[in-house]
């Protein structure tokens, strides 16, 4: 399932990248309601059906891309989010670089873009 989730993040990044931000955003909605069909929004997921730190790591990004996607898309566009804050556990972890020598810059970036769509939403 997570191969057809990265599919689908894919094809929406591509037509974002083609100019059609439309349908991007209906893309990404796909792939927001095929992580919350998949669990991805809650923390018992991850505690007890995706079993290896790896495989949690990598769908914990995943979500939060699609997360970040979903936001800049929808506010782009003027649409709705198709991921609610009330719909994700405020316990599910926030992707954060914890040793920012050792941490890769796609992950500084995703930890930058989730906290500004978090403060952004506040001030929303």
């Amino acid at each position: 399932m997570l191969v057809l989730l990265l599919l689908t993040l894919f094809e929406a990044i591509y037509h974002f990248h083609v100019d059609n931000e439309d349908l991007a955003w209906r893309v990404i909605g796909l792939a927001a309601r095929l992580s919350l069909e998949m669990g991805l929004h809650r923390s018992e997921t991850y505690e007890k059906h995706i079993t290896t730190e790896p495989a949690r790591s990598t769908s914990l990004k995943v979500f939060w891309c699609i997360y970040v996607l979903d936001r800049r898309w929808s506010y782009g566009t003027g649409r709705g989010f198709a991921l609610q804050e009330s719909d994700i556990d405020s316990s599910l972890p926030r992707p954060v670089s914890t040793n920012v020598e050792k941490a890769s810059d796609d992950e500084d970036t995703l930890t930058m873009h989730t906290r500004l769509t978090h403060h952004l939403i506040s001030i929303a």
